[in-house]
């Protein structure tokens, strides 16, 4: 490869000069001669790609400005919905625990995709307080123990069973209630 320009002849001079021109005078490839000839020689100056890249970097500046506030508006607009929302809650009778559980479903429904409003999620969870209002209590005896009444194994067999079969299984779990009274696990007041 020679290494200046009187190493080369005329001819091929002459070629590499037509071939530069060419890149210089289409479009397409001009920007890329321009930027190959200044980082070969970065003391040459080209306005026309000096200016591009100042332009690019102010635009990029601003963009990157814009970028920044519209995260902070969006952030802005974000809490000043979710105040919105909860105020909406507390004004139907939510306590702050309540809006905090009612919160915590659209999270964990926004986990798995779904996307769910505060209306929707407050429906949902008064819904699910109303049906554990109604789950009947355990039966608490007098020594304040608490036991639940447990259907049988063989419930099922007791229906088949008709009156009879009730009967049993409601003998049968009063009978272990006395023996817990017997044992003594149980103390009656």
């Amino acid at each position: 490869m020679p290494k200046s320009l009187e190493d080369f002849t005329q001819e091929e001079r002459d070629r590499m000069a037509m071939m530069y021109n060419t890149m210089l005078s289409n479009p397409e490839t001009r920007e890329v001669a321009l930027r190959v000839s200044k980082k070969i020689d970065p003391s040459l100056s080209i306005p026309e790609i000096e200016l591009k890249d100042q332009f690019r970097e102010a635009l990029k500046a601003r963009d990157d400005k814009n970028t920044e506030l519209e995260g902070k508006l969006t952030a802005a607009e974000s809490r000043e919905r979710v105040r919105a929302e909860r105020e909406v809650l507390r004004g139907q009778g939510f306590t702050d625990a309540d809006i905090t559980a009612i919160e915590s479903t659209i999270v964990e429904e926004g986990k798995t995709g779904n996307v769910l409003s505060y209306a929707y999620a407050a429906k949902v969870y008064k819904q699910a307080q109303e049906r554990a209002a109604l789950e009947p209590a355990p039966h608490t005896r007098r020594d304040g123990n608490a036991r639940k009444f447990e259907m049988p194994q063989n419930f099922f067999q007791a229906l088949k069973g008709g009156r009879a079969g009730v009967g049993a299984a409601a003998r049968a779990e009063a009978s272990s209630a006395l023996d817990d009274i017997r044992a003594g696990r149980v103390k009656l007041q």
